[in-house]
């Protein structure tokens, strides 16, 4: 996916149109907001315009036709919902991604397989009681020569 195709997308959407509006000329009062945009309202600070991009903070807002293609494409990885979250909080945001992106990921077959292959504990060996009470040995080559090393 591109820029290219994000800004494209943003300006058919409502929702990022109207933000990109706001952002330019002020917002209004909360009480004339539609009921879609004022969960908007607390993150008015956060967001700007660069480049024709619509930002919260540092990150690109993506609009809802997008979001689809950009959660198959965090969940890559199939890492689990931690390393899924922090590569989305590095670059994008969408209104309730968090939640979106847990429930994506507990619906993954590949993730849930990926979160049950957890490593083993290591075990460690009894230590000796006394000196050579266990031996270890391994044959190794030095110019040539091959060479039995016992400890």
């Amino acid at each position: 996916m591109r820029l290219q195709n994000i800004k494209d997308e943003c300006v058919k959407d409502e929702i990022c149109k109207t933000l990109m509006l706001y952002c330019k000329e002020g917002w209004p009062e909360k009480s004339s907001l539609s009921d879609s945009l004022k969960p908007y309202w607390s993150l008015q600070g956060e967001f700007t315009i660069v480049g024709n991009n619509l930002l919260k903070a540092d990150r690109l807002v993506i609009p809802r036709t997008l979001q689809d293609e950009i959660l198959e494409r965090l969940d890559d990885g199939h890492q689990g919902i931690v390393k899924c979250r922090e590569r989305a909080k590095s670059s994008v945001w969408w209104l309730g991604m968090s939640t979106i992106i847990e429930n994506m990921v507990k619906r993954c077959q590949k993730c849930i397989e990926n979160a049950n292959n957890h490593a083993e504990p290591l075990l460690q060996p009894e230590f000796p009681k006394r000196p050579w009470q266990k031996l270890a040995s391994d044959l190794f080559e030095l110019k040539g020569q091959t060479y039995l090393a016992a400890c």
